[in-house]
């Protein structure tokens, strides 16, 4: 039994969902990686890959067109995806993000319309992050004012990514720009929807595959019915959307490392260096290995956070501990495989230059490594604050017993 399939039994992943995300990130995502990212064109023929291989939509349950997996087979999904591109898999993850507010707080109308045009190849994303609300998500500006039975919005979204593509947003908006996050409320809105306008499209140096852009919304009307969960939810909405997908983050940092680990290998066991192969130097063996007891460890603890959320129970921590080491091993794999590679290794034409740089992104994006460390010491200090030996301060040790 291989590592792999010993943390796949461990942990429910659905059987033989690996070998047929492996195959499919082999067969479509890893041949045409370099091209889209070179290019700057989004992986259509990929996207329909992905559905035929039954790997799109895992939100979405069965009965409305999806496939209905759970955060586990996610996990597993973006792990092996993320070791051909972590671009590419992104594309493939939005509509997870997006869908979950929607699975979370729509109505059974809602679901049975939107999931059922996803389904049929309708595009959704996620429009949350503003020019003075990233991390800090309470400080977004764009409100939803009522008038009757509709709502206007007004604001600017920034960073929002397949623009190009995208058939409607879950867009977050101040419904009460009192109540700091509590006032914030969720919406369905059509990327055609009068007064939704891209104003810029940003130059990316890394996950080039698909855009981000930045959009502004002026007396933008939506129906109260494309409100979804009852105003006030939306900040909710948007952290069960994180909670559903940063493990799947981690593992996509565990897919790449793995892939820089690959690349590393072979260069450092092919190649000669002062009369002995590279992978003789011990400076450039013990990165390798490190690199590969890290894949071990962030497995683990990706495909944990997504077991906590499948049973029932609050992941936050865990997926914040999995996101910030798995993404950061993601960097050191991706910037040693470049060392070990020398001067080849920063050459265009290298995959490991490719990786130095989609690295970089999943530190950022879902909530930088930042704000991870945050959320654990934050969990840290609660604990310590109910737990009766820390009230009063410093722990107490055990008197000595006599010998």
């Amino acid at each position: 039994m291989t590592a792999f399939d010993l943390a796949d039994q461990m942990f429910g992943v659905t059987p033989g969902l690996r070998a047929r995300a492996r195959e499919y990130a082999h067969a479509h995502v890893l041949p045409v990686a370099a091209r889209h990212d070179r290019e700057a064109t989004y992986p259509h023929s990929a996207i329909a890959a992905a559905r035929a291989a039954g790997l799109l939509n895992t939100v979405i349950p069965e009965s409305l067109g999806g496939t209905g997996m759970s955060c586990v087979d996610d996990v597993v999904i973006a792990e092996e995806v993320g070791y051909g591109c972590s671009s590419i898999w992104t594309t493939l993850a939005i509509r997870g993000l997006t869908t979950v507010p929607i699975a979370v707080g729509g109505t059974p109308e809602q679901q049975r319309i939107l999931f059922g045009s996803v389904a049929e190849g309708a595009v959704p994303a996620f429009a949350l992050t503003e020019p003075t609300g990233g991390s800090d998500v309470a400080a977004i500006t764009t409100t939803a004012r009522r008038e009757g039975g509709d709502y206007v919005i007004n604001g600017m979204k920034r960073y929002i990514s397949t623009t190009d593509v995208a058939t409607f947003f879950v867009l977050f908006a101040k419904t009460d720009p009192t109540a700091g996050r509590r006032g914030i409320s969720a919406f369905v809105v059509s990327r055609d929807a009068p007064g939704l306008t891209v104003t810029h499209r940003f130059d990316k140096f890394a996950h080039r595959c698909y855009d981000t852009s930045e959009i502004a919304l002026r007396e933008v009307i939506v129906p109260e019915s494309s409100r979804i969960g009852a105003e006030g939810d939306g900040f909710g909405l948007a952290m069960a959307a994180f909670d559903r997908n940063r493990p799947a983050v981690a593992a996509a940092g565990i897919g790449l490392a793995r892939r820089a680990r690959d690349e590393a290998l072979a260069r450092a066991t092919s190649r000669t260096a002062f009369n002995s192969a590279v992978i003789d130097h011990q400076a450039v063996s013990h990165k390798i290995a490190d690199i590969d007891v890290g894949i071990s460890a962030g497995r683990l603890l990706s495909l944990a956070a997504a077991k906590e959320l499948d049973d029932g129970r609050r992941n936050v921590t865990t997926a914040a501990k999995a996101k910030v080491f798995a993404t950061d091993l993601a960097m050191r794999a991706a910037t040693d495989a470049v060392q070990i590679f020398g001067a080849a290794g920063i050459m265009r034409e290298n995959p490991v230059e490719k990786l130095m740089r989609d690295a970089k992104v999943l530190q950022v994006y879902e909530g930088t490594n930042e704000i991870q460390r945050n959320i654990v010491v934050r969990d840290l200090v609660r604990e310590r604050s109910i737990r009766p030996e820390h009230r009063s301060g410093a722990i107490k040790m055990p008197e000595s017993q006599p010998s």
